[in-house]
Parts: structure tokens; sequence; C-alpha cells
């Protein structure tokens, strides 16, 4: 768990873009105003780091904590300047840096969102783990 923390931590987040269920969830909450779009982002930061995750967290997982970065992503109105940056990220180090252009707000709810998460959970994950279909 320390392990995946840290991956998280460091690299923002992880996973392929495109997820194991057939189709994503549509964000229910506002996109911040302009061109970028939290889902996209969110898709691209995964892409760079889903190496690194598929090594230390279970599908489950990575698909909780693409929806909980969307959530944030969403909830806390990301800027345009900040979305901009994540979506030009190439490499982990670039995630990092972005990530410290996050508000201590926007930080904070992030990395709390993440670790519940990655938690295993009956109410992180209702159905149990993994959930079948």
């Amino acid at each position: 768990m320390r392990a995946l923390l840290l991956v998280l931590a460091g690299c923002w987040t992880g996973s392929s873009a495109t997820p194991t269920t057939p189709e994503q969830p549509t964000p229910t909450r506002p996109e911040p105003a302009g061109g970028l779009e939290c889902a996209g982002v969110v898709a691209h930061a995964m892409e760079i780091s889903k190496e690194e995750l598929a090594k230390t967290a279970k599908p489950d997982q990575i698909e909780r904590v693409r929806i909980a970065a969307i959530d944030t992503c969403l909830e806390l109105r990301w800027s345009q300047e900040l979305l901009g940056c994540f979506n030009g990220a190439r490499t982990s180090d670039d995630l990092g840096t972005c990530q410290s252009k996050m508000t201590k707000a926007q930080n904070d709810d992030m990395q709390k969102r993440l670790v519940e998460a990655i938690q295993d959970s009956p109410a992180a994950n209702p159905c149990g783990n993994p959930c079948s279909p």
C-alpha cells in the first residue's frame, strides 16, 4: 500500500487510457470552461503512469483512481492552465511538476480521494474486490 501511495504521489495517477470496463461513466458535473476536459486529461496522465501503477495496483483500484481523479478535477474546477500542464506532460516527472502547481486545497483533495480509491474496503468497493460482472 505504501508503495502505491508513493507512485500516486510521485506521478499523480496511472493506468491505461482505456479502462477495462466497456464504457467510461460520463461525469455529471460541468467541466471547467475552456477547451480541455477533466476526463481526457486524466486519461492522458494515467497513460503516462500505467506501467508504474500496474506494478503496485489492482485493476479495480486503478479504475477507482481514474474516477477519483476526474471527480476532484471537476469539483475543484481545475484551471485550463493546470489541465494544460497535465495534458502536455510526457513523463512521470512532468506529472509531478504539474502537481506542484496545484493549490493546497486541490492537492489535499486529490490525495485524500486517491487514498480512498486504493483502499480495499467495502466503502471503497461495495461489491467486493474485484467486482464481478
